[in-house]
């Protein structure tokens, strides 16, 4: 039913860039195992995306959902390190996200840029060190602990 990305791990472990960009009958993806980082655009102007697992992703480039207006929730595993630049940006129903690990990923520019995001949930650990962490701050008012 969902679109896979786990038999074609390449030795940069990187799913690829602009894999999926533009395709309207994409409507869940996961990411394998094996890969670590989510390619530039790799899914961007998806318009019926709803569903990313993020499989054990450290790194989401820039661009990677920009424009998945159906996407209203994201899980980020406790590996990520890094959302990149526009990553999500005009995810126009992106209201939720959480975070699994204890520290917050770097954020790039304009990340959740025109995402209406409501709620962003994380462990009580990641609380005490969001505070702290750059591009977050602007956030603070909807950051809480998941239970």
């Amino acid at each position: 039913a969902g679109t896979y990305y786990s038999a074609y791990a390449t030795v940069s472990k990187t799913a690829p860039s602009y894999a999926l960009s533009g395709l309207s009958n994409v409507t869940d993806i996961f990411i394998g195992e094996t890969y670590m980082s989510v390619g530039y655009y790799f899914a961007s102007d998806c318009p019926n995306l709803g569903l990313i697992n993020l499989g054990r992703v450290q790194d989401i480039f820039i661009g990677a959902f920009q424009n998945c207006t159906s996407l209203t929730e994201v899980t980020f595993p406790a590996t990520i390190q890094t959302i990149d630049d526009e990553a999500f940006m005009g995810c126009t129903s992106l209201t939720v996200i959480t975070l699994e690990g204890d520290y917050p990923p770097s954020l790039g520019n304009r990340t959740f840029h025109n995402a209406p995001l409501q709620h962003i949930y994380v462990t009580e650990e990641c609380y005490l060190n969001i505070r702290f962490a750059p591009g977050w701050s602007h956030y603070a008012s909807i950051i809480s602990i998941q239970h």
